[in-house]
């Protein structure tokens, strides 16, 4: 009888991890789905590309272009990296958005005379037609943008 109760409990438990087994592969089988469509969203979005001090002057010379002056170790500039590139991809064909790592540049940094971090420098042309220190929310950066064109 001891031995019954023993099989028994060991066909439930066996039962159990089969069918425990058969919803985590469907749900390997989700998650490998939503992270291809999240693959796809991200491949959407554009880079935003980086400056330094040989490739400045030609990369700002023609149309309107905005630099974010930021260093990777920034807590401000670390959160407003994402808004920076998101509006850049907003904007395309409006203005063509860089960034510039100051501690990478020191030569620009030192000839636009940034001093805070982070600082955006919108240029026409290769001149400077405005700028802002400080981080901004996503409208308020559009909005500083268009106002400048």
């Amino acid at each position: 009888m001891n031995y019954k109760n023993y099989f028994s409990a060991l066909f439930l438990l066996l039962s159990a991890a089969c069918f425990a087994n058969e919803d985590i592969k469907t749900n390997s089988e989700n998650s490998s789905k939503v992270f291809y469509l999240e693959e796809k969203l991200v491949s959407k979005e554009i880079s935003v590309d980086e400056l330094n001090d040989e490739n400045f002057s030609s990369k700002i010379e023609e149309g309107y272009v905005l630099v974010d002056f930021f260093a990777p170790w920034c807590g401000p500039c670390r959160s407003f990296g994402p808004i920076f590139v998101k509006v850049a991809q907003d904007m395309q064909g409006i203005a063509t958005f860089y960034k510039l790592n100051v501690d990478k540049a020191s030569k620009t940094t030192s000839e636009y005379q940034v001093k805070s971090i982070p600082t955006i420098v919108l240029f026409r042309d290769g001149k400077e037609i405005s700028r802002h220190v400080g981080s901004l929310t996503e409208e308020g950066l559009k909005e500083f943008v268009e106002s400048n064109l």
